[in-house]
This record gives structure tokens, C-alpha cells and sequence, in this order.
């Protein structure tokens, strides 16, 4: 993945839903500039490169 510079952006959120069960939530802009490849097979410049992230998980705590 050719990178020119990063730039992150993130948001995220976690909901307890009771003393055992957690639920996490982010979501994640990342704009990586204008880089450019010179390899053999592939090549050029990239004026958009950049990635959305979202990811969700759960955390169960069993008893104590």
C-alpha cells in the first residue's frame, strides 16, 4: 500500500449493557496522502488512498 503521509480520524463508543456484557463500536477514516508506486507489474500515481475502518466487539465477563 503506497503512503504518502497518514492522517487518522476516529470515533468510537462502548455500551455496558450490564456488570458482565460490554459492547464496543469505532469506526476509523485514514486518508494516506498522494503516493506513488514505481515497481515492476504495477505502477503509478494515486490520488485517492485512503481506508474506512469499522469494527464492533463484545466482552463477556464470566461470574466472580
Amino acid at each position: 500500500m503506497p503512503i504518502d503521509r497518514q492522517v487518522r480520524y476516529a470515533l468510537g463508543a462502548e455500551y455496558l449493557q450490564n456488570d458482565a456484557l460490554t459492547i464496543c463500536a469505532e469506526l476509523v477514516y485514514a486518508d494516506y496522502g498522494k503516493a506513488r508506486i514505481d515497481a515492476t507489474g504495477y505502477a503509478g500515481r494515486y490520488s485517492s488512498n485512503d481506508l474506512i475502518f469499522f469494527s464492533v466487539n463484545a466482552n463477556w465477563k464470566l461470574g466472580k
